[in-house]
């Protein structure tokens, strides 16, 4: 998009002398654009002065002496700037409407046409992401991203958007700036009132885009909102319509289509009006039974009336019957007998598309291998199946080869998941090898670990376990062993972007690329790889080696565990605690939560809201005091929707009192979407949730059926009692696998292995010994999932033991892959374990360790078992622990530094020895966190 040049009136008094100019008085030799914006930096509206800056630079050139002229003129005006304390204020003036939005949507309103233009286009993509200035480089990019993440900004664009752009842009362009920061928010910004806003003059291009951004965000807004946006969009429709009186339907095909899934709020009188011809078309359009199939939440008398209008159109049914799913579950029946009224099933398969999945189980035994054959191209892109459902269709579409090939596994799409276990073991390892690298691959991560298994089994016995290994891609990857993997050291970068990794997998392939590259962006960037960071490699880096990297950590907080995260904020204490992102405090200690100022409260609420805080925070005192510190951030209220956004995920987290009484009426509808999303609500947060639905809303029989709609997911607060369990005898289901299939115990190959699951729990010492260790060693990682008896766990970490050798020389990446299978260790065999390879166990095997066992850890072992796996500690090992020890472990939880803690007493000073400039136990001086900057530093000087 290129910039224009638009002609606006300047504010002030401007007179041309020469190439000199007047300004309200003063004589200078600024364009009047730079004038103007430098008379803005001096009334601190450095927003206004950034977008006059973007203006001039967009139809002028810049010269090397301008920027220092500016400085001159400021100057003159007795206001002293350099190039690098200017940029510092407008740094942090920025920063500080990214977390007061509020006040950047009185910024937008505030400015002239002219700049709220320039502000328009720089939220759209153009040509221009980098702004050069000869000493001054603007990012736009960064700015744009920055501002379509940050919770709360995109409310105020949204709300400036509507009210501004399209009396002052191209309403395309409006549009798609309002796609753009709707499809940022979750919905969140489509409450009904938002309708009454919305332009009713479109142009037909603009209306046609605005409503696919609504249909694309159907299901994420609310059904008063749907029934509202469905209003504004009948609204422009019929008033464009051809209809000439109330006989005729303004409800054509294209209508139809525009409406997509708004559709179900057609009444049943528009819809027996709508003509047969018109029906017709729509029918006929290239993905309409797709969009059909999206139309859940139709009612009954509205699918009839839709199904009547279909069959009276004359199009013929067997070809539409993909309507049946979607139009209503009670007309299933009758349309699948409709379809095959005079011809069979194997006749008409190929013709009834979507409609399969309503067939029953003797239905699809009754085809023959033939009809499956012809019908493939149609069964293979089919949704809905059931897992039996896809077993008989693979079957019957494979009765004719002995062991699958390429060719016929490639035509099989979402039925590759019902190929057995032993038929892709019996597969050629070169059409495996062709399928991995096909687009069929994208159906491989819906195999079960057996079926997965299978396939590695046969690639690696091939003895190509390299080549095979660097094709698997994706989630597939994660079954690939540890004992594989070191066998084969010829990993790189590339290979790994897109591949998902068990933490034992990254430990390793970390620690064996780090070896081979001296770039850690290399690594940091590389996939998943960051989940295999130890504490070791992040206390190694460099101060400004940490700080210019950190940014994938923060990126990938999602993929680091509680123990990485907690590595990460007291390096970031020791080396740059002025600039430390908040929320990292509370993964210390929980005293060091005093040390956020109110200043610092938004961006850390903001952070902090991002995170699963269940995940970040594991001990449940320290929990409490974040929740503490977040309630004093907010005051105890959640005084509107932009307190809301901020928030985030921590809206789950806030108390009772504060759902019930705290949120203000305005926030409420804002905060109640969001509440929709929390999995784990407390028993008081769910009742204080109920009062306030009683108290607004009233009793639910009473309710309209947009507010049953909305409300649903809240009538479920209290359910009944969870369904007891069936237990099951699995020492036969073992016994009677043998039987059937002849083995025995040394017969068994891994993928039988992953498939008998927690049935090999049932194995005695004997059996469990009689277990090939080639077979064993490939699937150490699925056995270690296992919540085995003590007894079970021993026999198989002395399995283990032949794999990797004796347990006193485990590196974390082996302790990682065992899994609960380390909890077979000895007192003894623990006892030597360097303390530093505590947290690399397992949450699960912890679990696992007998109390008698675990009590014989020392005091260092386990304050250094790390975050997560102190959280896991059980209350009956609990109970067995010295009140030393037990302290050791209240450090581990609050995530105390364990190299220094027997030396260093409690207290909010750290525990690290700080980096230079700032005392042990010294006030911390909190400056603006620029964990986020809008303006990126580059190698020229950044504005």
């Amino acid at each position: 998009m290129e910039w224009q040049v638009i002609e606006f009136q300047i504010p002030g008094r401007i007179t041309k002398f020469n190439s000199s100019y007047t300004f309200n008085g003063f004589l200078t030799d600024l364009h009047p654009l730079l004038q103007k914006m430098a008379e803005e930096i001096i009334d601190g509206s450095y927003l206004n002065a950034l977008l006059d800056l973007i203006q001039f630079q967009s139809s002028h050139g810049w010269t090397a002496d301008l920027s220092h002229r500016v400085l001159a003129y400021l100057n003159s005006r007795n206001v002293a700037f350099t190039i690098p304390s200017l940029q510092a204020a407008v740094e942090h003036h920025l920063e500080q409407r990214l977390y007061q939005p509020q006040k950047l949507l009185e910024d937008l309103r505030e400015t002239d046409a002219q700049q709220f233009c320039t502000a328009m286009k720089c939220l759209l993509e153009d040509k221009k992401d980098l702004l050069e200035l000869e000493d001054i480089v603007i990012d736009l990019r960064e700015i744009r991203k920055q501002a379509f993440q940050s919770p709360g900004v995109n409310r105020s664009l949204f709300l400036i958007t509507l009210e501004r752009c399209f009396q002052l842009l191209n309403s395309l362009e409006c549009v798609e700036i309002l796609g753009r920061v709707l499809r940022g928010s979750s919905g969140s910004l489509l409450q009904p009132d938002i309708a009454e806003k919305l332009p009713q003059d479109l142009c037909e291009d603009a209306f046609k885009n605005l409503s696919a951004v609504f249909k694309d965000l159907y299901d994420q807004t609310s059904a008063h909102s749907q029934r509202a946006l469905y209003s504004w969009m009948t609204g422009i429709l019929q008033t464009s319509s051809k209809a000439t009186d109330d006989s005729v339907s303004w409800v054509s095909a294209e209508n139809l289509w525009i409406l997509g899934r708004y559709m179900v709020h057609l009444s049943f009188e528009e819809i027996v009006k709508i003509s047969p011809v018109e029906i017709r078309l729509f029918i006929s359009y290239d993905n309409t039974t797709k969009l059909l199939d999206t139309v859940y939440d139709i009612t009954p008398e509205l699918a009839r009336a839709f199904l009547e209008r279909i069959s009276s159109s004359s199009f013929d049914m067997r070809n539409t019957s993909t309507i049946h799913r979607s139009l209503s579950s009670e007309l299933k029946a009758d349309l699948l007998d409709i379809a095959t009224e005079n011809q069979t099933l194997n006749e008409t398969l190929g013709s009834l598309s979507d409609a399969v999945v309503g067939l029953t189980h003797s239905q699809l035994e009754s085809l023959s291998p033939e009809a499956v054959h012809g019908a493939i191209s149609t069964l293979n892109q089919v949704s809905g199946w059931a897992k039996s459902q896809v077993i008989i269709l693979s079957a019957k579409y494979l009765a004719h080869e002995k062991v699958p090939s390429f060719y016929s596994v490639s035509q099989m799409g979402v039925l590759l998941a019902g190929v057995g276990t032993r038929a892709f073991y019996g597969m050629d390892c070169r059409d495996l090898l062709q399928v991995l690298r096909s687009t069929v691959s994208l159906h491989v991560s819906n195999l079960s670990p057996a079926q997965k298994q299978g396939v590695l089994s046969k690639m690696i016995e091939a003895g190509d376990t390299t080549s095979g290994i660097v094709e698997i891609q994706g989630a597939f990857f994660k079954e690939v062993s540890l004992f594989d993997l070191r066998r084969e050291p010829g990993f790189n970068t590339t290979v790994l972007k897109e591949k998902e990794l068990r933490r034992s997998q990254a430990l390793f392939l970390y620690e064996l690329l780090s070896k081979s590259t001296r770039r850690p962006e290399e690594l940091l960037s590389t996939g998943q790889l960051v989940k295999g960071v130890t504490c070791s490699h992040i206390d190694a880096m460099s101060v400004d080696s940490f700080l210019a990297h950190f940014h994938y950590f923060e990126n990938n907080l999602s993929l680091l565990s509680p123990y990485q995260v907690n590595c990460l904020a007291w390096k970031y204490w020791e080396v740059s605690r002025s600039s430390m992102p908040p929320f990292l405090l509370t993964a210390l200690p929980a005293h060091y939560l005093a040390s956020v100022p109110a200043s610092q409260c938004v961006p850390f609420l903001i952070n902090l809201g991002k995170s699963q805080l269940d995940s970040l925070v594991l001990d449940s005192h320290k929990k409490n005091s974040v929740l503490r510190k977040v309630q004093q951030c907010l005051n105890n209220s959640t005084a509107d929707e932009y307190a809301v956004d901020i928030m985030g995920k921590l809206l789950c987290h806030l108390p009772a009192a504060v759902l019930h009484r705290g949120v203000s009426a305005p926030a409420w509808a804002t905060a109640l979407h969001g509440l929709r999303d929390c999995p784990d609500l407390s028993p008081e947060q769910k009742a204080a949730v109920r009062l306030r639905l009683l108290e607004q809303r009233g009793l639910p029989q009473n309710w309209t059926a947009e507010t049953t709609k909305d409300l649903g997911p809240f009538l479920v607060l209290f359910s009944g009692d969870e369904l007891s369990s069936i237990a099951t005898k699995a020492k036969s289901i073992l016994q009677g696998f043998l039987e059937d299939s002849g083995y025995s115990i040394q017969d068994l190959k891994s993928f039988h292995l992953v498939g008998l699951g927690t049935t090999l729990c049932t194995m005695n010492v004997t059996e469990i010994s009689l277990i090939k260790i080639s077979e064993f060693r490939v699937v150490v990682a699925r056995i270690g999932t296992l919540l085995c008896s003590i007894h079970v766990l021993a026999e198989f970490k002395r399995k283990a033991e032949v794999v990797f050798g004796d347990p006193t020389q485990w590196s974390s990446s082996v302790l990682q892959e065992l899994g609960t299978i380390a909890a077979g260790l000895t007192k003894e065999e623990l006892q030597m374990l360097d303390k530093d390879l505590m947290p690399y166990f397992q949450p699960s095997a912890i679990k696992c360790l007998p109390d008698e066992i675990f009590k014989e850890l020392s005091m260092e072992q386990i304050a250094s078992l790390g975050p997560e796996n102190a959280a896991a500690v059980t209350p009956a090992q609990r109970r067995q622990l010295s009140m030393l020890q037990l302290q050791s472990l209240q450090r581990a939880l609050d995530g105390a530094n364990t190299r220094s803690w027997l030396d260093t007493p409690p207290s909010a000073s750290p525990t690290r020895t700080p980096s230079s400039g700032s005392p042990p136990g010294g006030p911390v001086t909190w400056g603006p966190w620029l964990g986020c900057p809008l303006l990126v530093l580059l190698p020229k000087t950044v504005w």
